[in-house]
């Protein structure tokens, strides 16, 4: 099943799609028989990205204490920050964000592994 598009425009003579957050979408923004457009600015946020990041947060959550005592309270609560901006974030800015994640997570050995697949997938996505 194909799905739809979060905004959709056809048959335009010209189009402008700027500054739009969408989430939850797999398509985002469809364009078709335009004969100028412009598209700036759109955050798209898919379903599977939102689920990797709830996943994340919550690995972190139900072991905050565990990896308080192995990165430190203001590491940890850098993370905590860094995830829960993530949704809100643009491209550089999620980048730099998972980066932070990734950073300062590296050194839990206990929660690194579980994390950084999720992580490096969401660095693909946005990079």
């Amino acid at each position: 099943m194909e799905q739809k598009p979060a905004i959709y425009i056809g048959r335009a003579r010209s189009a402008i799609v700027e500054d739009n957050d969408i989430y939850g979408c797999e398509r985002g923004i469809h364009i078709e028989e335009a004969i100028t457009a412009s598209v700036k600015r759109n955050k798209i946020l898919s379903s599977e990205a939102l689920s990797h990041i709830d996943k994340i947060r919550s690995i972190l959550l139900d072991n905050a204490a565990t990896l308080e005592r192995e990165i430190g309270t203001e590491n940890k609560d850098k993370v905590l920050s860094a995830v829960n901006e993530l949704p809100n974030s643009r491209d550089s800015e999620a980048l730099d964000k998972l980066l932070t994640i990734s950073s300062l997570c590296s050194n839990a050995v206990t929660i690194w592994p579980v994390i950084k697949p999720i992580v490096i997938s969401l660095i693909g996505a946005v990079s």
